[in-house]
């Protein structure tokens, strides 16, 4: 479980890029998702955060 509004790193994979973007978002929403024990869903805004992978973030997001 997350806090909302907490700012947390991110990485995420996807398997047409060969590394883990890293990245930085603030936690919008959170709640149960089947066992409340152990899983979870939650929503993130992404931040624009210099030491990110932002840049990479967008370019693949346009191709998409």
């Amino acid at each position: 479980q997350l806090r909302v509004g907490a700012i947390l790193p991110l990485g995420v994979e996807f398997p047409a890029v060969d590394q883990t973007l890293h990245l930085v978002g603030e936690v919008k929403w959170c709640r149960p998702n089947g066992d409340t024990r152990t899983s979870w869903a939650a929503g993130f805004q992404l931040m624009d955060s210099g030491d990110s992978d932002i840049v990479q973030w967008r370019e693949l997001l346009q191709h998409i």
